[in-house]
């Protein structure tokens, strides 16, 4: 075993799939390994949580239901009832999308928000949602169900977070 790791690369904790749940189920004849209870997968700097997590080792994506929430290395929180991921978490679909992500400019800190009925994301960098909703107004405090006073909302919105480029179709 040693001969053998001293030849391998060397690999970094976050190159390493950790996976925490209450029960794993290998099924071989399917070809899936199914996570069910508090499951947390954290891969590169990302981590899916969700009730269950199914990885289809034929199609190499991964299906998360149940309180399903994605945190990416930029601390953005990405929650929806199901996503459907490449094993890496950095491309795939979600349903009933909601997106907060926090960042700063020369005024100070900023949350800003999306929401959509349905998206797709693309190499964990550009995010398309369909029929979706913009603000960077924080909720109101006396009423914080009421949506935002300032929104945008467009047939398509297109999230590019390499160039920090918000796109309105």
């Amino acid at each position: 075993n040693e001969a053998i790791t001293s030849r391998a690369p060397a690999q970094s904790g976050e190159d390493r799939l950790l996976v925490d749940a209450r029960e794993i189920i290998y099924d071989n004849d399917r070809n899936t390994i199914s996570a069910s209870g508090d499951v947390q997968l954290h891969y590169q700097g990302r981590t899916l949580q969700a009730d269950r997590v199914t990885y289809d080792r034929n199609t190499g994506r991964v299906f998360a239901e149940g309180n399903a929430r994605l945190t990416d290395p930029s601390g953005a929180v990405i929650t929806g009832d199901r996503f459907e991921l490449t094993d890496d978490f950095k491309s795939g679909s979600i349903d009933s999308l909601r997106v907060v992500q926090s960042t700063s400019d020369e005024i100070g800190p900023v949350t800003t928000r999306f929401s959509a009925p349905r998206a797709e994301r693309a190499a964990g960098e550009t995010t398309t949602f369909q029929r979706g909703t913009y603000t960077a107004c924080e909720p109101c405090k006396e009423h914080p169900v009421r949506p935002p006073l300032c929104q945008v909302k467009a047939a398509r919105i297109i999230h590019n977070n390499t160039v920090r480029t918000i796109y309105y179709e």
